[in-house]
């Protein structure tokens, strides 16, 4: 447990020796503090997964699954606007993520390549966002 982002990087080196990979949920304390991580576990060989595609881009994550933030804009818009009709909140239902345009899949090649992993075509054909030469390539 980590009370502030300058606490993740010493409790990324208290486990780094006892797992094979780190994955990081949408924790703005750990995100805040990502470099540190991947810094870590990149001197020891570990692969960093990410929830958060557009803090992984060009941090070092192997890959990242998460929310396209500009589609959570469109939907967030669209319900902002039902309220601006007047429509009541308590009217509105739960809006869930749940089309596939919505999430990115980012696989970051360059990290793969630094831990010796190969990627297969399967992966990377399914990601929309590729990182190639520190450049994001996006499908």
């Amino acid at each position: 447990t980590v009370t502030n982002s300058s606490e993740v990087k010493q409790a990324t080196e208290s486990i780094i020796d006892r797992v094979d990979g780190i994955y990081i949920n949408t924790d703005n304390t750990v995100v805040a503090a990502l470099t540190a991580v991947v810094d870590v576990a990149n001197s020891k060989k570990v692969p960093v997964f990410s929830a958060d595609p557009s803090s992984a881009e060009l941090i070092g994550v192997i890959g990242a699954y998460g929310f396209n933030y500009y589609q959570v804009g469109i939907k967030t818009g669209k319900i902002v606007t039902r309220i601006l009709k007047g429509e009541k909140t308590t009217d509105i239902p739960t809006e869930f993520m749940r089309d596939p345009a919505a999430l990115d899949l980012l696989i970051n090649l360059d990290s793969a390549k630094l831990l010796g992993l190969n990627i297969s075509e399967e992966i990377k054909n399914s990601a929309n966002k590729l990182v190639i030469d520190r450049k994001i390539q996006t499908k």
